[in-house]
């Protein structure tokens, strides 16, 4: 990186440089090692870089200016040599978001693919004390609110996730080497919307976060949800997954977000595997159950998933991923009178009466007219809150309808937008099989990497 100030290096060259091919290690793990040791020498870090700077899933540039000294000769003091046009990445993680408000969730559609379970702090050795034992009590008491917050949030209370953010980013602000904090200021960006700069600011809080410390199991699950939903990047997803379950195997979220990892990839067995073991790991969490029955549902299972969504609502009667959940699976296992119940359920529940739209003694009628509703209320939240909802949502109305072309231009868009997690699941979901004969469906697979994954049997 001397030999090239101010330019990019990216991890592939410095592996290559370093290790060599043929050489087998942990690279992430052992780079991100190396980045520290290198900071630490330099009194360094990683928020308000002086030297070093991270450029999020590209690499490194050496910041200050660089001389070649004779042996013998005074070297000058590269202290205040930042390059003035430089901004650091840390300096925009912490600041160049703070004008961001989160709107409010249409939660109609959202939820959360993340459980609740307890929260671990990654000690290297017995002798390295937690980082929250480490920093001001001030920090400390920040960060544990914006956790409770974020908490209270996936779960549907009344936080927003820009509160959370709020008292996370003050977390970091009083500790710049608070690396849990970073993790989990990375998840409450995400939730803020789903739009491009927001998603690469958390990612690049969680780069920062596992730069700080690489076992924090929590900054690995975001990089492997967003290597899956965003990037449809299969590998890396199943190396940040898989490592988060190897950091963090008491914490239901790290099973959690391997299941749908699995799932995803029509590997139904290894999901539901996956999944249980959430569940057994935090019972009472909606969401995981919740999550327990999609999984099923996706595999087919329509019975089991009934059965867990049944459960979660007695958890939580107005939990909408659960309501939305019931319809379509009652629609999957061709039972459309309950489909209509379910339907009216999840209209009662967000204010709409059902009287004078659902109610008909026809099936096909009552269903079309719940449909027709679903498209109308996506397309004004689309425009109302841009950012929280996708066109994939709004696909699965039109598909439901049989509007077939409509569907997969909406999903075409979402895919350009990289904005639902609907989009991994293409593969495996039966709402979408009437579109698995449609050539341009069939396109957007491949552009995914799922055209070889196999629909489960039931």
């Amino acid at each position: 990186m001397l030999r090239r100030p101010g330019r990019l290096v990216s991890r592939e060259e410095l592996r290559d440089h370093i290790w060599g091919e043929g050489t087998h290690v942990d690279f992430d793990a052992s780079l991100n090692r190396c980045i520290r040791q290198i900071r630490a020498a330099l009194g360094d870090d990683a928020v308000s870089a002086r030297f070093l700077e991270t450029l999020p899933r590209r690499g490194y540039r050496f910041l200050a200016t660089v001389e070649r000294v004779e042996p013998g000769a005074p070297a000058a003091s590269t202290a205040n040599a930042v390059p003035s046009s430089a901004q650091p990445l840390g300096q925009a993680a912490r600041h160049g978001k703070r004008w961001l408000l989160a709107m409010p969730l249409a939660l109609l559609i959202v939820g959360t693919l993340v459980s609740l379970g307890v929260r671990s702090l990654h000690l290297e050795n017995d002798s390295v004390p937690s980082p929250l034992a480490a920093t001001s009590e001030e920090a400390r008491r920040a960060f544990l609110r914006g956790t409770y917050l974020l908490d209270r949030f996936r779960l549907g209370g009344e936080p927003t996730a820009a509160e959370a953010a709020a008292e996370l980013q003050r977390a970091v602000d009083l500790d710049p080497l608070l690396a849990p904090a970073y993790a989990e200021l990375a998840w409450a960006r995400s939730f803020e919307d789903t739009g491009t700069e927001t998603m690469e600011l958390a990612r690049s809080l969680a780069e920062l976060a596992l730069e700080l410390d690489e076992g924090q199991a929590s900054a690995h699950r975001l990089l492997g949800r967003l290597s899956m939903y965003r990037d449809f990047d299969w590998r890396a997803a199943e190396h940040s997954l898989g490592r988060a379950v190897e950091l963090a195997p008491g914490e239901a979220a790290s099973h959690h977000g391997l299941a749908f990892y699995f799932s995803a990839l029509g590997l139904h067995d290894r999901a539901i595997s996956s999944i249980e073991h959430a569940l057994e790991l935090d019972p009472a969490s909606v969401v995981v159950r919740g999550d327990v029955a999609t999984v099923y549902y996706r595999a087919r299972r329509f019975e089991r998933a009934s059965e867990h969504l049944r459960l979660a609502l007695e958890l939580q009667p107005s939990y909408l991923p659960a309501l939305r959940g019931r319809v379509l699976n009652d629609l999957a296992w061709g039972r459309r009178t309950e489909a209509v119940s379910s339907a009216r359920a999840l209209m009662e529940t967000l204010g709409t009466d059902p009287a004078g739209r659902t109610e008909t003694h026809d099936p096909s009628e009552a269903l079309e007219t719940f449909w027709r509703w679903y498209v109308e209320t996506v397309e004004a939240l689309l425009q109302s809150h841009p950012g929280q909802l996708s066109t994939a949502d709004l696909a699965l109305g039109l598909v439901a309808l049989g509007w077939a072309d409509e569907a997969v231009e909406a999903l075409e868009t979402a895919v350009e937008q990289r904005d639902s997690p609907l989009l991994a699941a293409l593969a495996v979901d039966p709402a979408f099989d009437p579109l698995r004969d449609h050539p341009r469906f069939a396109r957007l697979l491949e552009r995914l990497g799922l055209e070889r994954v196999e629909l489960a049997s039931g």
